[in-house]
């Protein structure tokens, strides 16, 4: 169970949005996870002939479904450009 200081460390989803620069507003924010194009972004060490690389993965279980989810700040998002149309 994560303690207060944890907890207070977290911040809103569409808040980091607009901190990492992908959204202008935490309205468009707000928009962007309403449409479900809003990931939390996981790398994955895999070889390949060339040797380690960092893999982009995107699981459903990895997106962003509500504004108000508290992340933690170091939390890396990105947005599917695919999926905001």
């Amino acid at each position: 169970m994560p303690t207060q200081a944890e907890h207070e460390s977290d911040i809103r989803a569409d808040q980091l949005l607009v901190q990492q620069g992908l959204a202008h507003s935490r309205t468009e924010a707000q928009r962007l996870i309403e449409r479900g194009c809003v990931y939390r972004e996981l790398d994955q060490q895999h070889d390949t002939e060339q040797g380690n690389t960092a893999q982009r993965i995107t699981e459903q279980g990895n997106k962003i479904v509500r504004a108000a989810q508290r992340l933690p700040h170091n939390t890396r998002l990105y947005v599917d450009a695919e999926e905001s149309f």
